[in-house]
C-alpha cells in the first residue's frame, strides 16, 4: 500500500467528489461505481455520528501516534483543535493502543477546560470512529 492510505478514508469530501465524478461518467458497459454498495459507502461513509456528535463528540485524525502506547495526538477533522489522548482515556488495551496509525480517525470527548495557549485540548474519552 502506499503512503498515504490511512491519511484518506471514504468519508473524506475529496474522495467522495472523486468517486462521484468516476460515477457520473458515461460508461461502456456496466458501471461498476453506480452498484448499490457504492451508493451505500458513500451515503454511509460519514465521519461523524450523529448521536455521539450531539453529545459533545468530535471526529479527528490521528497527526502524532507514539510508539510507548501511552498517548496519541489527534486533530479534529475540522482542523479547528488539536487533542492529547491518553491510553486511560480509552477502553483500548495497551497493545490495541500502541498499534494506532496515523490517519486514523477517532471520536473524542474533549476536556471540559481549555489547556494553555498552544497545548492540545486534553481529552475526557476516546474510540474508534
Amino acid at each position: 500500500m502506499c503512503s498515504n492510505h490511512r491519511e484518506y478514508s471514504l468519508s473524506d469530501t475529496i474522495v467522495v467528489r472523486f468517486v462521484q465524478t468516476f460515477r457520473d461518467l458515461p460508461c461502456v458497459g456496466e458501471n461498476p461505481l453506480k452498484d448499490a454498495r457504492w451508493g451505500e459507502l458513500l451515503d454511509f461513509g460519514e465521519t461523524e455520528d450523529v448521536a455521539l456528535a450531539n453529545a459533545g463528540y468530535l471526529t479527528a485524525r490521528i497527526t502524532r501516534p507514539f510508539t510507548d502506547g501511552f498517548y496519541v495526538f489527534a486533530r479534529a477533522v475540522d482542523g479547528s483543535r488539536d487533542f492529547f489522548v491518553h491510553r486511560s482515556a480509552t477502553e483500548l488495551s495497551q497493545r490495541d493502543f500502541a498499534n494506532l496509525r496515523l490517519g486514523q480517525l477517532l471520536s473524542i470527548l474533549p476536556g471540559d477546560s481549555a489547556p494553555e495557549t498552544g497545548r492540545a485540548w486534553p481529552v475526557k474519552h476516546a474510540m474508534l470512529a
